[in-house]
């Protein structure tokens, strides 16, 4: 009696199991974590990472999906949004097709129709955009455009430090004042 039921019971466990997977294996797309290998140590989609280890600026990464390369120490992201928030309260927002987090020295990377927008309204656009942690400055050696509040600004070049609440295009500046 007793065999027969233990019997009973690892077959009631086996087609449980067997259910489960066919379920979850079903649900996988829509699933909220999934990890793959692909050349990457892991694979996730719908990425959420927020950075609050620094008094001076607060950091959120959303993406699509998210690979992380342990032996390379960095991170690559597909459709990027990056939120900084200083400790004046000032947002920055930088969105791109792809971006790349080096995971010691917390430096952000994004490329592909680059748009970083403030709380105040400046708007940026570039082909790639760059965030260095240390020195609280996002910058390109790119070409970018910027318009804010009736002025349409474009060159080579851009700094913006955090710290210090800069803004500077670097070269072949050319203005356009819009509705004068």
């Amino acid at each position: 009696m007793k065999k027969s039921i233990i019997g009973v019971s690892i077959v009631i466990v086996g087609i449980v199991f067997i259910i489960a997977t066919l379920i979850v294996g079903k649900n996988d797309k829509e699933g909220m974590l999934k990890i793959i290998s692909d050349n990457a140590d892991l694979q996730v989609k719908d990425f959420h990472y927020t950075e609050v280890g620094d008094s001076e600026v607060v950091w959120e990464i959303n993406a699509d999906t998210a690979q992380y390369f342990r032996s390379e120490s960095r991170a690559a992201f597909k459709n990027v949004r990056v939120k900084l928030i200083t400790s004046d309260g000032k947002i920055y927002f930088m969105t791109g097709d792809a971006g790349r987090l080096n995971t010691e020295t917390k430096d952000i990377e994004v490329h592909g129709n680059v748009v970083v927008t403030s709380d105040s309204n400046d708007r940026f656009e570039s082909d790639d955009i760059s965030y260095l942690y240390r020195d609280k400055r996002i910058f390109t050696d790119s070409p970018v455009a910027m318009e804010n509040q009736g002025i349409r600004v474009k060159g080579k070049g851009l700094s913006i430090s955090i710290k210090d609440n800069r803004l500077a295009l670097l070269s072949n500046v050319k203005a356009t004042i819009l509705n004068w």
